[in-house]
């Protein structure tokens, strides 16, 4: 190689390495990297997950499911079920039951009390796993479990594949947050498991539902209120990802603030793109 191309690879080297130098931001310098300045603007991103949509939880209703798990295809060997099992439910032909029919497998957990008010909410159920109808007779069928997430037991019950979207949209914050008497106003009952409060990510469930106009997308700010005289201030926005006639299932977009059983909610204009 001739002096004056190795001079010249070497200078375009040294170039290339100070470029590379001033890109990285090292850590703690209180400046962004071009990565997390191009997160922190994204505005579009899943505002409902697959997770959200089959990995929560619910009110189930007034009354159990009648379909249910009565065993696994093992029988007494297999206590815990995971994808790709196959299990007996407890319905067949004669109840409309076929094949390639898609199930979600719900565990039912106890009563919501609401804490303000004290009534009875319902049943809670806990989306555990998707199940496809694989073989049908007169009174039974078998089913196999698909894209669990949870663990599954004989005695779960069935219902009827929701369905839903991917919902990609825009997180409406809670800055700019709606008048208090705007809207409709509820409050959160319930928190997933034992969980006495949540943040950004989390579920929760509100004394809200398609009674009150609420619909899978809409957008909610929380409040919180340290005296009776003193103004709320907005602490986190919530979007739901499942409804039904009085309650909903909300998950935490944003907050600078925990929620916690009791926290006020309140609907706003604006809902997600889907």
């Amino acid at each position: 190689m001739k002096k004056g191309t190795a001079f010249y690879s070497t200078l375009g080297l040294a170039a290339a390495i100070l470029i590379l130098a001033l890109s990285v931001v090292p850590a703690g310098s209180g400046q962004e990297s071009p990565i997390e300045r191009a997160r922190r603007e994204q505005k579009i991103f899943k505002l409902i997950s697959h997770s959200d949509l089959f990995c929560s939880f619910f009110i189930l209703g007034p009354t159990r499911p009648e379909i249910k798990i009565l065993a696994a295809e093992l029988g007494g060997e297999k206590v815990l079920l995971t994808d790709s099992d196959l299990c007996f439910i407890n319905r067949g032909s004669k109840d409309g039951i076929q094949v390639d029919q898609r199930f979600l497998i719900v565990e039912a957990g106890s009563d919501v009390i609401d804490p303000v008010s004290g009534s009875n909410l319902g049943t809670l159920g806990f989306k555990r796993s998707q199940a496809r109808v694989v073989d049908v007779e007169e009174s039974r069928a078998t089913v196999r479990l698909e894209k669990s997430c949870g663990q599954v037991m004989v005695g779960f019950y069935l219902v009827p594949f929701p369905g839903g979207d991917i919902v990609m949209g825009q997180d409406l914050g809670y800055s700019s947050a709606p008048a208090e008497g705007e809207g409709v106003s509820g409050r959160v009952v319930f928190l997933v498991d034992t969980l006495e409060e949540a943040a950004t990510g989390y579920w929760a469930l509100i004394n809200l539902g398609t009674e009150n106009g609420l619909a899978v997308g809409q957008q909610l700010v929380a409040f919180q209120r340290v005296q009776g005289d003193v103004p709320r201030r907005p602490i986190a926005s919530m979007v739901v990802i499942d409804v039904g006639p009085t309650t909903a299932t909300v998950k935490v977009l944003s907050a600078k603030d925990i929620i916690r059983p009791g926290t006020e909610v309140q609907t706003r204009e604006g809902s997600a793109e889907k």
